[in-house]
């Protein structure tokens, strides 16, 4: 196929047919194989640009369908573009064979796990650190009488407060999924985020229980 392709991951050459669902721009994806690797694209319209929220699960969703399907798959980052496939082979496919073969090695039997924990009401959360701490609700008293200072005070203090739970608390999750990880990468970027956890194939039911529900991967 000639024209640009959208590149979602990498997967052995060998295996049955892919069964995806729609990929990004709504264009049907495919394997395209070179020699013992294969990518799964799909065709990207020139005028089409990659980044609204429908593309982001769509390239999700198809990771997850071929996931699904082969064992394993590398995933490439989203928006990954190449001009045709002849691109592709030039500036992936043919000179990582190597290294990609030896990844897709490497993973067989694992799969990423996003591990996510989100309070499920953080102002009742607020509410019950100020309530556990004299000293947060005698700041909480003296706001009453006005004040920007203390309120500037309190705000900092009470944002104090909630980093050190959250920090205890995400402490207590990585323990109860270090057992089920093969290797486990902190991702403190977003608050919501906690981990990307590697983890044998069928960990993830598993990661649920251990999490009680309120993790998602």
């Amino acid at each position: 196929m000639s024209g640009p392709l959208y590149a979602y991951g990498i997967v052995r050459g060998e295996g049955d047919p892919l069964r995806l669902p729609a990929g990004v721009a709504g264009a049907t994806p495919f394997v395209h194989v070179h020699g013992g690797l294969a990518a799964v694209v799909s065709a990207f319209p020139p005028d089409a640009r990659a980044g609204r929220p429908a593309d982001v699960k769509a390239h999700e969703e198809v990771l997850r369908a071929a996931l699904d399907q082969r064992d394993p798959v590398l995933p490439l980052r989203f928006g990954t573009l190449y001009a045709d496939e002849e691109a592709l082979d030039a500036e992936l496919l043919a000179p990582a064979e190597s290294q990609l073969g030896r990844l897709l090695d490497e993973f067989e039997g694992l799969v990423e796990l996003e591990l996510r924990a989100l309070y499920p009401d953080e102002q009742a959360l607020l509410r019950e650190l100020v309530q556990a701490d004299p000293r947060l609700a005698r700041l909480r008293e003296r706001t009453r009488s006005g004040g920007y200072h203390a309120q500037i005070e309190l705000g900092e203090a009470i944002l104090h407060a909630f980093e050190q739970r959250r920090s205890l608390d995400q402490g207590v999750l990585r323990e109860r999924f270090a057992p089920l990880a093969r290797e486990v990468l902190e991702r403190p970027e977003l608050p919501e985020r906690v981990a990307a956890v590697l983890a044998p194939r069928g960990a993830r039911s598993r990661a649920g229980a251990r999490a009680g529900g309120r993790t998602a991967g």
